[in-house]
């Protein structure tokens, strides 16, 4: 049981909680439908949340002063929509742990109502639904319950509260209950405050192994008649021609606003961060230049995102296998008309139910010309399943 946080505990905190995200990446990624469907929530979380720890994993210090480092070095290599907010979510914790050493459960409570205040305001249209009302529950809900005397049970009374709100999440946003799934960030929320608790009980966390690459693009996808509905998403970090506290948020905000949409900043120092979800990529990348000068830039096409993400899923539901299954000497091979049929047959013991045009096949065994081809034809068809 800890009674006090410190700056090494902390360290192991965020690095129990980050091991935890990056091991439920890709089933954060499949629930992102929300504020795009480009797949890419868990992504964007873990590799912002990395860059903070990147900054302080060999470091000692007093709390205050680790926590700072890392909230800064996340709002530096904060990534995507969800990676800016969660990012702001621990400069609002470093900012409520002030120049403590050590903090206790009160005081952890404070930071944690902190961040989630920081959160909120770096969002210019906050909506509830999402990672923002997930970490505003079982923030108040912590704060609800003190006095309690240790840092364990302060986790677990944030944790338990995140986890009944995150199932709320799709009664407060219509497009999470028509994909019948939770909010993805708010997913990320409390894949990482479980891995802190896994920190908290002792427990290990199998390694989830490092990140894949991402894929190549499928060109083929794409002609002089796609449509691009969903536009840019655009994010850098920009050097300012004033300091920050010069620097008039609120009026550049008025500006940007009629650009897009998902608008998200973060001022830190003299640099301001800023991600933003748009059709009017140069218009916006003009105006910012009149504020300062990009020290970094990425732009994603949303649309690209979405269509590739969608053809993989498609893809990956044609062939119905258990990777899992132990092998035997043969294996067998059913065909389905429908994902029903397909479902079935893979229940009924079929290794593997390729989902395709059964009329079609069915006119490919039986067209007498091709019976001296049939052997060649299965052998090429099952060759492309990984048993």
């Amino acid at each position: 049981m800890i009674l006090t946080l410190d700056g090494k505990t902390y360290v192991e905190l965020l690095r129990f909680g980050i091991r935890n995200l990056e091991k439920h990446r890709a089933q954060l990624n499949e629930l992102n439908v929300f504020p795009v469907p480009d797949g890419d929530t868990g992504t964007n979380m873990v590799m912002t949340l990395r860059s903070g720890f990147d900054a302080i994993k060999n470091k000692e210090g007093k709390l205050a002063d680790i926590s700072g480092i890392f909230a800064s070095y996340a709002v530096y290599g904060a990534r995507g929509n969800s990676g800016v907010i969660v990012s702001q979510f621990f400069k609002g914790l470093a900012e409520g742990f002030a120049d403590a050493a050590v903090a206790d459960s009160e005081m952890l409570s404070k930071a944690l109502t902190k961040g989630c205040e920081f959160a909120y305001a770096s969002v210019s249209r906050p909506v509830e639904g999402t990672m923002l009302t997930v970490i505003k529950d079982a923030s108040r809900a912590l704060a609800e319950a003190l006095p309690l005397d240790n840092i364990d049970t302060a986790i677990e009374v944030f944790l338990a509260e995140a986890r009944r709100s995150l199932a709320r999440t799709p009664d407060l946003l219509p497009i999470l209950k028509k994909a019948n799934v939770v909010d993805s960030g708010g997913s990320g929320i409390v894949c990482f405050f479980e891995g802190v608790q896994k920190f908290l009980r002792d427990e290990e966390i199998e390694s989830a192994g490092e990140e894949t690459a991402s894929e190549q693009i499928d060109l083929s996808l794409f002609n002089k008649d796609t449509t691009f509905p969903y536009g840019y998403c655009l994010e850098g970090l920009i050097q300012l021609k004033c300091e920050g506290d010069a620097f008039d948020k609120n009026a550049f905000l008025s500006k940007i606003s009629p650009c897009g949409n998902s608008i998200v900043t973060s001022i830190e120092g003299d640099k301001l961060k800023l991600h933003i979800h748009t059709k009017l990529l140069g218009h916006v990348i003009a105006l910012c230049q009149g504020y300062g000068e990009f020290l970094t830039m990425k732009v994603e096409n949303m649309t690209v995102q979405n269509m590739q993400k969608e053809h993989t899923e498609e893809q990956e539901r044609k062939f119905l296998y258990d990777p899992d299954r132990e092998a035997g000497h043969f294996a067998v091979v059913a065909v389905a008309s429908n994902p029903t049929l397909q479902r079935q047959f893979f229940d009924m013991g079929a290794d593997v139910v390729i989902l395709s045009d059964i009329a079609l096949l069915r006119k490919i065994f039986w067209m007498p010309s091709l019976w001296s081809r049939k052997k060649r034809f299965w052998y090429s068809l099952t060759a492309r399943i990984p048993f």
